[in-house]
């Protein structure tokens, strides 16, 4: 698994163009999920980010990302790394659920598989990612 965090004012996501859900000051991760990942690092990656926005004590927003896995021959990436379907959402969901059971913080979704409009304000330029299959 990898994440990409973006530190935030605030965040928005909207699902032809009708506001989804919001986010005040606190982060955005992306979160993407490989063909090999497994349990120990859907759990490891969950509880590291059940820490993290509890220490944070701020909002964030959890996207799914299949495009962190992208690797590139030439120009033209491609996404055969990245998991997807059924197996994928059910991934992403049930990491959701148990960072919203863990975490008295505010905490919004994208929605799975869906085209959606990601409209943020920076806070400081602060953008890291940390991966879970090293």
């Amino acid at each position: 698994m990898r994440l990409v965090i973006q530190k935030v004012k605030s965040g928005e996501v909207l699902y032809k163009e009708i506001s989804h859900c919001k986010i005040n000051e606190g982060h955005i991760f992306y979160i993407g999920i490989e063909n090999n990942d497994g349990l120990s690092q859907i759990e490891e990656c969950t509880n590291w980010m059940i820490n993290f926005i509890t220490q944070s004590g701020q909002d964030a927003l959890l996207l799914s990302q299949f495009t962190l896995f992208a690797k590139f021959k030439g120009v033209k990436p491609s996404y055969h790394r990245a998991k997807y379907g059924p197996e994928a959402k059910d991934i992403f969901y049930g990491l959701v659920d148990n960072i919203k059971k863990h975490t008295s913080n505010n905490i919004g979704t994208g929605i799975f598989g869906q085209c959606l409009d990601i409209i943020y304000t920076s806070d400081d330029l602060t953008t890291i990612y940390k991966d879970f299959n090293e």
